[in-house]
This record gives structure tokens, C-alpha cells and sequence, in this order.
């Protein structure tokens, strides 16, 4: 299983409580799960039509996220590293 704290690097759709969805890099957390996008774009619906705004760096209270998405493809590759640098670590290997 992985610790909230592997997905760091990854790309992220968040979606909060007010309909809003946030699409960014996750690049920190903190112990109460508030979470730190880069490269964050902001979606909202608009009359039926999706509008997106450019917000870049934007931290996002845990009280607001309703959920956290990850790409699949993204999420198995991080997943697969984990696995990598764990059977290397017991050889005595440091992958970067």
C-alpha cells in the first residue's frame, strides 16, 4: 500500500466541495492532509461549459477536498519504483 506522501511528484485532479476541480503536481502535505499543487489549473462549470484559470502554486484545506485522483499510469509507474528501490535497497543499491 502506498503512503500518502508517494504520491508527491505526481499529477493530481482534486476535486472540493464547492463543484471546483484543481489539476496540479502534488509537491507537499502536511500532517493534517492540506495538500500543495504546482502547475495548478482551476476547472468550473459554467452554465453547462467547462471554464479553466491558471493559478500555478495553490494550497487546498483537507476540509475542502472531496476527492484525489491520480492517473493510473502514473500511479503504476510510482508503484513500480517503490518496488524497484525496495528489492534494491535489501542489495544494498541507492536508485535516485
Amino acid at each position: 500500500m502506498l503512503h500518502p506522501t508517494d504520491l508527491i511528484s505526481l499529477p493530481l485532479r482534486v476535486s472540493i466541495t464547492d463543484g471546483r476541480q484543481i489539476k496540479g503536481i502534488l509537491i507537499a502535505l502536511d500532517d493534517d492532509c492540506n495538500i500543495l499543487l504546482s502547475n495548478a489549473v482551476e476547472l468550473r462549470n459554467e452554465n453547462g461549459k467547462w471554464m479553466s484559470r491558471e493559478l500555478r502554486l495553490v494550497s487546498i484545506r483537507k476540509f475542502t477536498i472531496s476527492k484525489i485522483e491520480a492517473d493510473s499510469s502514473s500511479y503504476n509507474d510510482t508503484v513500480k519504483m517503490r518496488d524497484q528501490n525496495k528489492t534494491a535497497n535489501k542489495k544494498g543499491v541507492v536508485i535516485i
